[in-house]
C-alpha cells in the first residue's frame, strides 16, 4: 500500500521474514536502523557452521553515513566446553577497521568473561585484542580434553592477550587458579590446585602450584599444556615434595579389572597425555591405609590351572616374561612401587576356581597396565601375614593362614608369577 513520493523515498518500515529469521529494516535521515533475530534454521545453521548453539538470537544495527553499529545477544550460548546463561556482542565498523566486544554473563547476570580488540576490514583473518576472565568456570577447558580421561571443576581469573588470526589464534598471558579441581575418572580420584598460570603461544605453565587429595594432603605440582594451533594436545604433569601418603587410585574391587581398590602412596608421580594416550607413572611407596586388588581373572580361555603353577622354591629358574604384541592404547598405569607392610593387598586368580591371597605385604613391584586389560608385573612380594582362600568350584573350599617369609614373585607376566608359600589349615579333630 505504499508508494513514493516527494517527501518519503523509503517506507517506514521494512518486514523480512523467512526460515531463517526475521528483520526488520527502519529507514530514517540519520541512516538505516536494524532489527532482527534468528529463527531455527537460522540457529541451526549457527551450530552447523560453527559449532555455536544457542537458544535465542537478537541483534540491532545502526548504519549513520560511512559507519555501521552491530548488538547481539544470545541467549544459553555454548562453544565447545564454553557454556554462557547470556553472550553478548558489540561491533563498529568505520575507517577500514572493526572495533569489537565480547561479554559474558552467567545466570545472575555476572561477567565471567570480557574480551576487547580491534580487526582490519582489508585482513578480516587478523586478531588484535585481550581476554578478561572473572572467576570463569575451569569447566571451559573441557572441550579440549576427553572428559572420560581428565575433567575440571573450579574457578579461572586473569588477563589473556590475543593475537594471530581467527582460525589461528595466539594467546598470551597469567591466569590465577582457584581450587580448581582435576578428577580422573580411571583412577576414581580427584585432586585440587591452587597457583598461577602462565599462557603462551604454544604452552600453558603451571610451575611449583599447591595440589590436594581428597584427604587434605598436599604436594608440589607443576604442569605444562603444550598445543599446536589448539589441536595435537600435550599434557605433563608432575606432582612432588608431598606432605603425606597421597590417594592415587580409589575404584571398588573388581574382579574384572586387573588393579583396582585404595591405593595411598607417598613419593613421586607424573601424568601424560599425548596422541590420544593417557598415562600415570610414578615411583612410590605404598603404604596404609592402602587396600587394593590385583585380579589375574582371564576374559579367553586360559583356566585356573593354566594360570597358577606350583614351582620348586630351591629352583633358580625364572619364568620368562610374555611380551604383548599389542601397542599401548587410550591409558596406562606405570609405577615402580615399594611396598609397606601396612598396606593390605589381594591376588584373584580365577571368577570359579581360585587361589585368593589377602594380606600384608612388603617389598617392590614394577607394575604397567595399558587399557584396565593388560597387566606386566615385575618383582615380588614377602608376605608378613595373611589368608588364602583355596576355591575348587563348588566341591571344595578352605581356608588356610599364610606363614611369614613367603613369596610372590613375577617376571613380567602376570599369568606366570610364581607362589612359594607355606600355609597352614586348622583342622578340628573328634578324639573318641
Amino acid at each position: 500500500s505504499w508508494t513514493t513520493s516527494a517527501q518519503r523515498i523509503w517506507p517506514a518500515q521494512v518486514d523480512l521474514l523467512g526460515p531463517l529469521g526475521q528483520v526488520t529494516l527502519v529507514p530514517s535521515s540519520e541512516g538505516l536502523g536494524i532489527h532482527g533475530s534468528a529463527g531455527t534454521d537460522g540457529l541451526r545453521w549457527l551450530d552447523t557452521s560453527l559449532g555455536l548453539s544457542a537458544e535465542a538470537l537478537s541483534c540491532e544495527a545502526q548504519s549513520p553515513e560511512g559507519t555501521l553499529a552491530l548488538d547481539m545477544s544470545l541467549d544459553r550460548a555454548r562453544w565447545k566446553g564454553i557454556d554462557l546463561a547470556t553472550a553478548e556482542l558489540a561491533a563498529m565498523w568505520n575507517n577500514q577497521q572493526v572495533r569489537w566486544s565480547v561479554q559474558g554473563l552467567d545466570s545472575a547476570q555476572t561477567p565471567l568473561m570480557e574480551a576487547r580488540g580491534t580487526t582490519s576490514i582489508r585482513d578480516p583473518e587478523k586478531l588484535r585484542g585481550r581476554v578478561t576472565l572473572n572467576q570463569a568456570p575451569a569447566t571451559w577447558g573441557q572441550g579440549w580434553v576427553p572428559e572420560d580421561w581428565l575433567t575440571f571443576d573450579g574457578q579461572v581469573s586473569g588477563q589473556v592477550g590475543v593475537g594471530g588470526s581467527i582460525s589461528a589464534p595466539s594467546l598470551q598471558g597469567a591466569l590465577a587458579l582457584d581450587a580448581v579441581r582435576l578428577t580422573v575418572p580411571n583412577m576414581g580420584t580427584w585432586f585440587e590446585v591452587d597457583g598461577a598460570l602462565r599462557v603462551k603461544p604454544d604452552a600453558w605453565l603451571v610451575d611449583r602450584a599447591q595440589v590436594r587429595d581428597a584427604a587434605g594432603q598436599q604436594a608440589t605440582w607443576t604442569a605444562a599444556l603444550y598445543h599446536d594451533g589448539f589441536q595435537e594436545v600435550n599434557v605433563d604433569v608432575h606432582a612432588f615434595d608431598m606432605s603425606g601418603p597421597m590417594r592415587i587410585l580409589d575404584l571398588p574391587k573388581e574382579v574384572d579389572l586387573p588393579f583396582s581398590g585404595v591405593l595411598d602412596a607417598e613419593g613421586e608421580a607424573s601424568m601424560f597425555f599425548w596422541n590420544d594416550q593417557f598415562t600415570v607413572s610414578g615411583d612410590a611407596r605404598i603404604v596404609g591405609p592402602s587396600d587394593c586388588q590385583i585380579s589375574l581373572v582371564s576374559e579367553g580361555e586360559a583356566r585356573w590351572e593354566d594360570l597358577v603353577t606350583f614351582v620348586n622354591p630351591h629352583a633358580a629358574d625364572s619364568v620368562r616374561a610374555v611380551e604383548s604384541n599389542r601397542g599401548a592404547q587410550g591409558v596406562t598405569l606405570s609405577l615402580d612401587l615399594d611396598i609397606d607392610p601396612s598396606a593390605v593387598a589381594t591376588l584373584v586368580t580365577d571368577r570359579d576356581n581360585s587361589v585368593k591371597m589377602g594380606g600384608r605385604t612388603e617389598g617392590a613391584l614394577s607394575m604397567v597396565l595399558e587399557d584396565w586389560e593388560r597387566l606386566t608385573l615385575t618383582g615380588g612380594l614377602e608376605i608378613v601375614e595373611g589368608e588364602c582362600e583355596f576355591v575348587l568350584g563348588p566341591f571344595l573350599s578352605k581356608d588356610f593362614d599364610l606363614q611369614p617369609g613367603g613369596m610372590l614373585t613375577w617376571d613380567g607376566d602376570p599369568y606366570a608369577g610364581q607362589i612359594d608359600v607355606e600355609a597352614l589349615h586348622t583342622l578340628r579333630a573328634n578324639v573318641a
